[in-house]
C-alpha cells in the first residue's frame, strides 16, 4: 500500500485550497504514516462525506505540480464510494 511505504498521505484540504497549477503544501503531508491508514480505511467505510477527505500521493509531476490526488470521496446515489483520479 502506498501509505505504508510513505508515498502517499490522507489530506483534509478543500478543493478551493488545493487547485490551480501551485497550490500551498498540505499541512498533512507529515501525518503519521498510521493515522493516515486508519483514515483511508474510514474512507472506504463512507465515514466522511463528499469533499471532506483525499488520498494525496508525495511527489512532484513533471509540471512542477505537487502530490496529486488520487483518491476523493464522491456521492452516488445511495452511499459514497472512492473515486481513482491518477
Amino acid at each position: 500500500m502506498l501509505i505504508s511505504k510513505d508515498l502517499a498521505y490522507v489530506c483534509h484540504q478543500r478543493v478551493e485550497d488545493i487547485r490551480g497549477f501551485n497550490p500551498p503544501p498540505s499541512p498533512w503531508r507529515d501525518r503519521p504514516r498510521e493515522e493516515s491508514a486508519r483514515l483511508f480505511e474510514d474512507m472506504r467505510r463512507g465515514k466522511f462525506d463528499e469533499g471532506e477527505a483525499t488520498l494525496r500521493l508525495k511527489l512532484t509531476l513533471e509540471e512542477g505540480k505537487q502530490d496529486p490526488v488520487a483518491y476523493r470521496c464522491c456521492e452516488g446515489r445511495n452511499n459514497l464510494y472512492l473515486v481513482l483520479l491518477v
